[in-house]
């Protein structure tokens, strides 16, 4: 068995990750900024904040350094999350310093030990794609420009000290993350369940997606065949929005036939709707695929009975 390091464990993916390396029987050690309570029996926690752990507050870096000494797989999934606020300057300003600094907390305590993980899993997002159209990308397709793009290209760019001392990295460009407990599928679902799901926009847009099972099933499958470099963590069938509705709505009996204007998004919700619900992006595994790994969940039809099993 081996031993994980996990950072920003609390999200959808850290969640899931956790559950399915505890039914592996591997030991898990948790970086946590907010407290996170241990559910497993091989799982510790180290409480840790990225900013004063770095300016050597908190014990400074030694016990992030003792945590990483002598493990084999560390993931960093730390930051705040986009959805949270209405992407206004300066919630904009908090997600990229949250990413950047928690990523550079890790490489200084990374560096600094003596036998750090060899394989380190650094998240990021197909928002470095940016708004493709309708066109499909793969990891071999050049960065966008919108704000997310340079979120994701600043958060890579951020763990590349670690890779050039030695670690095994890949970069986690995840797709939407669904499953029954994670917020963006609730928020999706909400006005569903309602009777008043529909169009976001145009409803054309592509999203690159994959379920929480499949997430976690590739980072422990990229833990045992190293695929260093940028890996899409979507299913190979990106779906249009209106499509993904559609197909939850008949799984509840629900209709789906309103509308929501980007205008209308765009006022409720801030920058969220520009850079996470309106651009369209149909990001495919290309790597995961070749390197081998198969999905449980390619596709709507697999994916609808597990988010909304009878």
């Amino acid at each position: 068995m081996s031993h994980w390091v996990i950072a920003g464990a609390s999200g959808v993916v850290g969640r899931h990750l956790r559950q399915a390396l505890a039914a592996l029987g591997h030991d898990v050690t948790i970086f946590s900024r907010s407290g996170l309570r241990s559910t497993e029996q091989n799982e510790r926690v180290v409480r840790w904040n990225p900013q004063e752990n770095a300016e050597g507050k908190n014990g400074g870096l030694k016990p992030l350094r003792d945590a990483l000494e002598g493990t084999d797989v560390l993931v960093n999934l730390a930051g705040s999350s986009l959805a949270d606020g209405r992407l206004g300057q300066a919630h904009r300003e908090r997600v990229l310093e949250s990413r950047l600094k928690a990523t550079q907390c890790l490489v200084a305590a990374y560096l600094a030990c003596q036998a750090p993980p060899p394989r380190w899993l650094q998240a990021s997002a197909v928002g470095y794609y940016g708004d493709c159209d309708q066109e499909t990308v793969t990891e071999a397709s050049p960065a966008g420009t919108m704000f997310l793009s340079e979120v994701c290209e600043r958060w890579e760019a951020a763990a590349e000290p670690a890779r050039d001392h030695g670690a095994s990295m890949t970069f986690l460009r995840l797709g939407l993350v669904l499953a029954p407990d994670a917020p963006a599928f609730q928020k999706l679902l909400g006005p569903i369940k309602m009777g008043a799901g529909g169009r976001l926009g145009s409803g054309d847009q592509l999203w690159a997606w994959l379920s929480a099972l499949d997430a976690s099933r590739a980072m422990i499958f990229l833990a045992d065949h190293p695929i260093e470099g940028p890996v899409n963590l979507t299913a190979p069938t990106p779906c249009a929005q209106i499509d993904l509705s559609r197909a939850l709505a008949k799984q509840l009996g629900r209709p789906c036939f309103l509308p929501a204007p980007a205008w209308g998004l765009r006022l409720v919700t801030g920058g969220v709707a520009d850079d996470l619900l309106l651009p369209s992006c149909g990001a495919l595994p290309t790597r995961l695929l070749d390197g081998g790994f198969t999905f449980e969940h390619p596709d709507l039809a697999s994916v609808i009975p597990w988010l909304l099993p009878n």
